[in-house]
């Protein structure tokens, strides 16, 4: 597993979701963290059944840039 960091703007986000929305995006964010190598260059994007991620990489670092909720 990567170290995951969470940018402000994801961090805000995430604060103003409901529990399960929340809970749906981390576990898409420890997916993706729990994928191995090798990494996309540059701004990449996940997606689950209700919600999305984007982020991007930096050595052993996932930087969760945004995250979105559809539900």
């Amino acid at each position: 597993m990567h170290r995951v960091d969470l940018a402000r703007w994801a961090d805000e986000v995430l604060t103003d979701l409901p529990d399960d929305a929340r809970d749906e995006v981390f576990m898409l964010i420890d997916a993706v963290a729990d994928v191995p190598g090798p990494w996309p260059v540059g701004m990449s994007a996940a997606f689950a059944s209700s919600c999305w991620v984007t982020f991007v990489v930096h050595g052993d670092v996932l930087e969760v840039l945004d995250v979105g909720w559809a539900g």
